[in-house]
């Protein structure tokens, strides 16, 4: 009983929305059109082997982060939001596993919520200690810089145009001459704020499955999965023209004409049982390598509880 106490107790300082002042350094894209996602990045150069270290992320919208290129975190949809409410949300990751002595990349992709603009798209404080015991601090104000995404955020979905950006957005590899520098916004913030704290609710893909039958309607294709699922569908294709764009559902794809290439949802969620396909050129069934619900459910993580 004392447990149970203790995990409810824990679950309501995580929902609750704290109203008191606190100091933060927000990041924004400098001129961001509505529905824009950005690229956020920084190098962090570290002076020693890490023996612990959390990367606090607070953001408006929704987010995913890299360090060195390696995803954080295996959740999706970060931060949980029950109801895509648009308060800024603060989360920790353990990122010390992957931290090394010198130069680190942090990037965050930051996707906004309904259409939203705001100054307040992301802010981030690296904190950690070194094995000597030395600690340091990175925050929102050390050298970030930003580039509008390749995707954006639509009134229905998403948007994607594969021919925009080349290079990996999140490694050392990227031309620097066409990012910008991160503008900052600091606030005494007092406004409704929440801090996911153990345990907490994250949404996480628990099945991965092909369509059960293909069929087509006029010039398109229809994937039909059987059953309703609560997730994203995403579709490899080959052998499609530079410029090509289809729409996958409410996802809109602009092809780069790679051999293979995929296309999916990344920062939207919604029920479906079929998707329809349909091209600005000709598409058969074989043009589509294959076609997979991905099924993504809400998950209860308490493993600070032992």
């Amino acid at each position: 009983m004392r447990h149970v106490a203790t995990i409810f107790l824990s679950l309501f300082a995580c929902i609750t929305l704290q109203a008191q002042p606190f100091a933060i350094t927000w990041l924004h894209h400098p001129s961001t059109a509505s529905g824009d996602q950005v690229w956020f990045r920084t190098e962090a150069t570290l002076d020693g082997d890490v023996a612990d270290a959390t990367l606090s992320v607070c953001t408006t919208g929704r987010v995913d982060i890299y360090v060195n290129e390696r995803n954080v975190t295996s959740d999706v949809l970060i931060p949980y939001r029950e109801n895509a409410e648009p308060t800024a949300v603060t989360t920790d990751f353990d990122v010390a596993r992957f931290l090394r002595n010198g130069p680190n990349t942090i990037a965050v992709w930051y996707a906004p919520l309904d259409m939203q603009t705001t100054d307040r798209q992301v802010a981030v404080m690296l904190c950690g200690r070194y094995n000597s015991g030395k600690r340091f601090t990175i925050g929102s104000d050390d050298g970030w810089m930003c580039h509008t995404a390749n995707r954006r955020t639509t009134a229905t979905g998403e948007s994607v145009d594969a021919t925009a950006y080349t290079m990996k957005w999140n490694s050392d590899d990227i031309d620097i001459a066409t990012w910008l520098p991160a503008a900052t916004l600091k606030t005494d913030e007092t406004s409704e704020h929440r801090r996911i704290y153990d345990p907490y609710m994250v949404e996480k893909v628990n099945k991965i499955r092909p369509q059960e039958r293909i069929y087509t309607e006029g010039d398109a294709l229809v994937y039909d999965f059987g059953n309703t699922f609560r997730g994203w569908v995403r579709v490899t294709m080959r052998g499609r023209k530079r410029g090509e764009r289809l729409t996958i559902g409410n996802l809109t794809y602009t092809c780069r004409a790679q051999t293979d290439e995929q296309a999916f949802h990344k920062f939207t969620i919604g029920h479906q049982r079929k998707v329809v396909i349909k091209s600005t050129e000709k598409i058969l069934p074989e043009n589509i390598f294959s076609a997979e619900a991905i099924e993504i459910v809400p998950f209860f993580r308490y493993f600070c509880f032992y």
